[in-house]
């Protein structure tokens, strides 16, 4: 069960269960620092937010980049899941934030932006 997250600035989130202190994953990808890492509610998924201007889909279990999320100018401060798990938005210091729908575990469709 993935409990914690730690944010780094060498550009990776790792993914530790809390309970036991074993890491589960290291997510990397990135190209700036990692703002922010959310867990999706079914637990399968993760999303980052990027000093890199994107936001990192993940495989919760494997820590296997499924997609970037890309269309911000400037860096992703946050992202966050919806409560069904069907959406992420992303909220930038380019003063946007976007909707994207969420297919498959590997497909990301941008469907709204500023």
């Amino acid at each position: 069960m993935v409990s914690s997250f730690v944010l780094s600035n060498d550009q990776t989130a790792r993914v530790w269960n809390a309970s036991s202190g074993q890491l589960l994953a290291t997510l990397q990808g990135h190209t700036g620092s990692v703002q922010s890492a959310v867990l999706s509610p079914d637990g399968h998924r993760i999303v980052t937010a990027s000093e890199d201007k994107t936001a990192g889909g993940w495989n919760a279990s494997s820590g296997q980049l499924l997609a970037t999320l890309q269309g911000h100018t400037d860096a992703v401060n946050s992202a966050v899941f919806s409560p069904d798990g069907q959406y992420i938005v992303t909220a930038s210091r380019d003063g946007t934030a976007r909707k994207f729908r969420l297919i498959t575990l590997t497909e990301i469709a941008e469907l709204l932006s500023k």
